[in-house]
């Protein structure tokens, strides 16, 4: 190319190399040598991106090995598989960042002052390929993609049919570039580009990363500052259905191929499989240092993790790695369900399981005995949630012993911590009991059709979304409907608070998912970026920290279309992006 760059082999794109020595001379880019007083200039072609003949502000490289602006490409992939010069299916639709390119870009553009003029022509691409997808529009998008970068502002986009010639393009100043490239504001929503090929049925976030599992049988890895696949566990042979965290060093996944895989968090390293459930492995949670699954077989099971050498358990091992011999077994099969086990919560130590069979037990997963069945569903149990909330013991002196609370001292109130699960079922209530007592303290009726997916408002509320396309608040004082929220077009299926932002998401089979705030219970906003159902919902709120001024809190929803897309909390736009 005459500058360097290619011999580094940073230029991936075939544009520069492989297509003009083909004969592809029609795209005039890098072709012809700018005169030294010809202004403005005339960027090198390896820094052009084939998709929108512009200048590439976040160059991203393809399994295929070329080389697109991330915007055009994300774009692209949204609706195909496939690589755009050559039409070929990429093998996966995972993006890296071409860092050299970027740099020899921005280097560039800084050294060349006045604008940057660009060349059209007759496209190298297949025919009916990229050309019929500009045509279509994908080449005229300008303004921010959809990581947040932005793209160069052009006065026109040639199109295939044109003829060919010279045809400048006027772009800002250089410095405004660099800064568009390298000191982009924190993006309100962006995808993670196409990340599974099938549903998404958990997501996870632990520090700076973010853990997906999968129908197609993976658990990824995503950095969340870098926007990246990490890493691809693909040991299940089906469907990934449920992710936990053990300890802070072990990442647990359990599928419908009945296991569960254990991996090392530090070095990705897979270093146990637990087996012994018959069925899918539907939900996991830990509690305390147990880790606990529940299967569509009608058991839950508590494992532990020890490392061989030592005999240390997992849990109260010293140091931040792995150990080198890790060995999972099975302490207590937790027997009594009569149908699948469906959800998990943990509160107080101990542990609650729904079921199919319209019950949800409480156990003791340190001695592996039930410690009560709660009966009054009528339906199965689909979904649990466990909450707290502080209360006067003058006001509940009655019940407090019951209740776990604190007796009164001096004839003086104390606040007692009160814990409570809520549980939602397809007879369309929610039951609230007390997580001591084992009584049902109240019965929520309001929702038509199934509960499907709960939340809670640590001392507030108890959020519940249903089939019947609303979400219903509840006071956790009075445990009365403070308000129903309507909007979603379909059944709600997921739902996340981030109390930090004073905010709640909420995720929908109408594939958008709604900013609520939880002061006036208005809905803020209203992303539309997956293209099918909304399965599940992570925020930021569980990790103290994690955000900071700079980059917000944010939510991160997985979908049927197998995308994972960041949605931003703590933002001041409450315009609604309509469809």
């Amino acid at each position: 190319c005459g500058d360097g760059v290619c011999g580094d082999g940073v230029c991936g794109d075939g544009v520069c190399g492989e297509q003009r020595d083909k004969g592809c001379k029609g795209t005039g880019f890098g072709t012809e040598s700018a005169s030294p007083d010809e202004s403005p200039a005339q960027p090198p072609s390896q820094f052009v991106c084939p998709i929108t003949m512009e200048v590439m502000l976040d160059p991203v490289i393809l399994a295929s090995g070329h080389t697109y602006d991330r915007p055009s490409i994300t774009a692209w992939l949204k609706t195909r598989k496939t690589d755009p010069m050559t039409g070929m299916r990429l093998r996966h639709t995972e993006m890296v960042q071409n860092h050299a390119l970027k740099s020899a870009i921005v280097e560039w553009v800084e050294k060349h002052g006045g604008g940057v003029r660009m060349q059209r022509g007759a496209s190298c691409l297949p025919e009916g390929g990229l050309g019929r997808h500009r045509e279509s529009g994908l080449g005229a998008e300008h303004g921010a993609g959809g990581d947040g970068s932005q793209m160069l502002e052009v006065q026109h986009v040639a199109m295939p049919s044109e003829p060919s010639g010279t045809m400048p393009m006027t772009a800002p100043s250089m410095p405004s570039v660099a800064a568009a490239i390298n000191m982009a504001p924190p993006p309100d929503e962006y995808m993670m580009e196409q990340a599974h090929d099938e549903i998404i049925w958990a997501i996870k976030k632990h520090g700076d990363m973010l853990f997906t599992a999968s129908a197609d049988g993976t658990c990824r890895v995503w950095g969340v500052n870098s926007r990246r696949c990490v890493h691809v566990f693909d040991d299940h042979r089906r469907p990934v259905l449920c992710i936990a965290i053990l300890s802070g060093r072990f990442l647990c996944t359990g599928g419908y191929d009945h296991r569960i895989n254990v991996y090392a968090m530090d070095t990705y390293r897979h270093v146990a499989t637990l087996e012994g459930h018959r069925d899918a492995v539907r939900s996991l949670v830990v509690v305390d240092d147990t880790l606990v699954s529940g299967s569509y077989d009608g058991t839950c099971r508590c494992w532990v993790l020890k490392d061989v050498s030592s005999g240390v358990a997992s849990g109260v091992a010293s140091g931040v790695s792995a150990p080198s011999s890790i060995h999972g077994e099975c302490t207590f099969v937790l027997q009594g369900h009569k149908g699948p086990v469906r959800a998990l919560t943990a509160v107080g130590g101990r542990l609650f399981s729904g079921s199919y069979d319209s019950t949800v037990m409480c156990w003791d997963v340190s001695t592996g005995t039930c410690l009560g069945t709660l009966k009054g569903h009528s339906k199965p149990v689909r979904a649990l949630t466990s909450l707290s909330c502080s209360c006067n013991d003058r006001d509940d002196r009655d019940d407090r012993d019951a209740r776990g609370g604190v007796s009164n001292v001096g004839g003086e109130a104390r606040h007692l911590q009160k814990h409570y699960v809520a549980s939602g079922s397809d007879d369309s209530t929610v039951r609230v009991w007390d997580s001591q007592s084992l009584c049902c303290v109240a019965i929520l009726r309001g929702h038509t059709d199934n509960v499907r997916s709960l939340a809670s408002v640590p001392g507030k509320f108890v959020l519940s979304g249903s089939w019947d396309k609303t979400i219903r608040v509840w006071d956790c004082k009075s445990w009365r409907e403070v308000a129903c929220l309507r909007g979603h077009s379909e059944a709600t299926l997921a739902l996340a608070v981030c109390q930090r932002a004073g905010v709640f998401f909420s995720g929908s089979f109408d594939c958008t998912v709604r900013l609520w705030s939880l002061d006036t219970f208005s809905c803020m906003k209203v992303f539309n970026i997956h293209s099918d159902a909304v399965r599940v919902l992570e925020t930021d709120d569980d990790e103290e920290g994690v955000a900071d001024e700079g980059k917000g809190l944010y939510c991160y929803s997985g979908g049927y279309d197998g995308s994972i897309c960041a949605l931003r909390a703590n933002n001041n736009n409450n315009q609604r992006m309509n469809r």
